[in-house]
């Protein structure tokens, strides 16, 4: 019997050629790796990942501080402007952090205000004056925004991106291993269709040739040969398509496995080591349909796509219900410095 690899050696190759022998797990395990597509899907889980991060990033505390400092001069007009010329310098420095309520949308505040005034006013009785306030406050929607608003929205959707983009990817690894598979057997098909194609262009040189003996001894007549002539003639040419086929087969192959960036792989013959086996499989037709419906990435994608615009829908609704907020607070300040105490009987000073 031939070899597959002697098939190969004698359709598409010199001796000189290398040959790579491939078991269909290699097959798949090459495809993987080396799978163009692949390589490029695999990012999107992770551009993915990074949207859920910064749709999250708004719930995060929130620092906030300012400083400024002013100084001025006010002429004075009547008795009671505190001197000829008020001058007034003011040191403000806040600070403050702010938490987005997830669950609630809600958000706490907590501001500590504090500022420092110095003044030359004779009517001051505190010089420099320290003020300070503490104020800690929550706002809570009741009716709008309290189920979904803007940035719930948005975490939702990016969070129901990351799961499409993982269908997805799952979807581009299991049609890259079917497709590699169907190549594979493709391949195997095209080598023994070949196999078949030269077995029967020797059984018609074969009869050819007892054509040609009948003729000279006068059993059949010379026109029987030409009708096996041509019987060749059609046999060579379905071995040389058939030889073609296996070329194409190879090269769809080695396009799902070999990476792009190595030509030199190209020039190598690949034979398969795995056949296929003709067992029988008993199916379930009922259990295979609900495992589709469950399963098939493309029926997943297309059910989290519609949970996807439901939220979109249900944020919709929702802006239509009237703003209605609770807003509470609770603060305390206080005031200090160094005072001044004046002599009664000096009106100024």
């Amino acid at each position: 019997a031939t070899t597959m690899s002697a098939l190969f050696s004698r359709a598409r190759a010199p001796a000189e050629q290398q040959t790579l022998e491939l078991s269909l797990d290699e097959a798949v395990a090459r495809a993987l790796e080396n799978n163009a597509d692949i390589v490029v899907a695999r990012y999107n889980p992770q551009l993915s990942e990074q949207a859920v991060r910064s749709a999250l990033g708004y719930y995060d505390p929130s620092l906030t501080g300012n400083y400024t400092r002013t100084s001025s001069d006010t002429k004075g007009t009547s008795a009671f402007s505190g001197g000829d010329v008020v001058n007034t310098k003011r040191d403000v420095w806040n600070l403050g952090v702010a938490l987005p309520l997830e669950p609630t949308g809600g958000a706490v505040e907590l501001e500590f205000a504090n500022n420092r005034v110095d003044t030359n006013n004779a009517f001051s009785s505190f010089n420099p004056t320290f003020n300070s306030g503490l104020t800690l406050s929550l706002t809570q929607p009741l009716l709008r925004n309290l189920l979904i608003d803007a940035p719930r929205q948005q975490l939702r959707i990016a969070r129901k991106d990351r799961e499409i983009s993982d269908v997805q990817f799952h979807a581009i690894v299991v049609n890259t291993v079917a497709n590699v598979k169907g190549a594979y057997y493709n391949l195997l098909y095209a080598i023994d269709n070949l196999a078949a194609a030269r077995k029967s262009l020797d059984l018609a040189k074969k009869l050819l040739d007892e054509n040609e003996i009948r003729v000279k001894v006068g059993t059949m007549a010379p026109l029987d040969i030409v009708t096996a002539q041509a019987e060749v003639a059609g046999r060579e040419e379905g071995v040389i398509v058939a030889e073609n086929a296996v070329g194409n087969a190879e090269d769809v192959l080695k396009q799902a496995i070999l990476p792009q960036n190595d030509p030199a792989l190209w020039s190598t013959r690949i034979v398969p080591t795995d056949r296929p086996t003709a067992e029988p499989v008993a199916v379930d037709v009922e259990a295979a349909v609900k495992a589709a419906l469950e399963n098939r990435t493309d029926v997943v994608a297309a059910r989290k796509g519609l949970e996807r615009s439901d939220i979109s829908l249900r944020y919709a609704r929702n802006q239509l219900l009237p703003n209605l907020n609770l807003v509470a607070s609770y603060g305390a300040a206080g005031a200090g410095g160094t005072e001044l105490v004046r002599d009664p009987s000096v009106p100024f000073g």
